[in-house]
């Protein structure tokens, strides 16, 4: 299989694939499509800093061009965070956006998609798409971390998912979920993203050994590790409920649903809510840092 027409891996991931050591991808998405004008770029750049400050080389996927960039730097990370309407590439679109010669912010499920090609085996976002509350509308995170070999990192799904639904999903689909053991118990709070709460804890060493005896075994597939968030990456149920109660209405008026819901979501959450933006890139960063930690065990396994 020939990727190199595809695929462009920046020279410090390569180099630190080469010397095993450890590496987080990104989604661009998360950054791009959901963020405000306004906070992409700090966003993106604060939660490389924390896989940076945590030992792990920052790998940011996105398409340029028809190309997937594992690894953007600074001018092309500049580049998409200020483009107007940047297009949403999950897997369904990721073949098109490739033959058009596109350039777009990629999801989770396409972030695990390169990661994979490039030989990353840690992923980690603050939330990943889910089972969406009252519907059948089943996000394609999930079914990518049922297919891909990867271990993904984050505290919960995006707003207007079901997490409970989504842990039941993905326990049908043969997907470990586990909980990254944190020093402070956060169970009970609200915060930006709907948070999961899996009942057995591991610590990131734990962790990657099951990743790895998992792939050992050849049942392949992906293993989801959450994290508990950090009190700054939590919001008072009075601030949160209202601007989301009212964001969800604004969404079901427009008829906004589907790839287009979460987007719409998330990023009028944080325009009405200012506070939800700063516990939404904390929860980022935080879910690098202990991403960071996995990816260090499985290089010393």
């Amino acid at each position: 299989m020939n990727l190199k027409r595809y695929l462009e891996i920046s020279k410090e991931v390569q180099k630190a694939l080469r010397a095993n050591k450890p590496i987080i991808a990104f989604d661009s998405c998360s950054a791009v499509c959901d963020m405000p004008h306004g906070m992409r770029l700090s966003y993106l750049n604060a939660r490389e800093q924390a896989a940076r400050e945590a030992g792990a080389v920052p790998a940011t996927i996105a398409v340029l061009n028809g190309v997937i960039y594992v690894g953007m730097d600074r001018a092309q990370a500049q580049q998409l965070c200020s483009a107007g309407n940047v297009q949403k590439i999950s897997r369904r679109d990721l073949p098109v956006a490739l033959a058009t010669g596109t350039t777009g912010a990629v999801t989770s499920a396409t972030g695990m998609i390169a990661a994979m090609l490039s030989g990353i085996r840690v992923f980690s976002s603050a939330s990943i798409g889910g089972v969406r509350t009252g519907s059948l509308d089943i996000s394609a995170d999930l079914q990518e971390l049922r297919s891909s070999s990867i271990v993904v990192v984050c505290a919960g799904v995006n707003p207007g998912a079901d997490s409970a639904a989504t842990l039941e999903y993905l326990e049908t689909m043969g997907v470990p979920v586990l909980e990254l053991s944190t020093c402070r118990e956060t169970r009970f709070c609200h915060g930006p993203v709907e948070f999961f709460h899996p009942e057995r804890r591991v610590i990131a060493a734990e962790g990657a050994k099951i990743a790895k005896i998992k792939w050992d075994l050849g049942l392949g597939g992906g293993l989801l590790l959450t994290c508990s968030p950090p009190r700054e990456a939590t919001l008072s149920d009075e601030t949160l409920e209202p601007a989301l109660s009212e964001t969800m209405k604004q969404a079901q008026a427009q008829h906004i649903s589907g790839q287009a819901l979460t987007p719409y979501v998330t990023s009028h959450l944080l325009e009405s809510c200012p506070s939800a933006g700063k516990a939404r890139s904390a929860l980022e960063q935080h879910c690098a840092a202990k991403a960071a930690e996995v990816a260090y065990a499985l290089c010393h396994l």
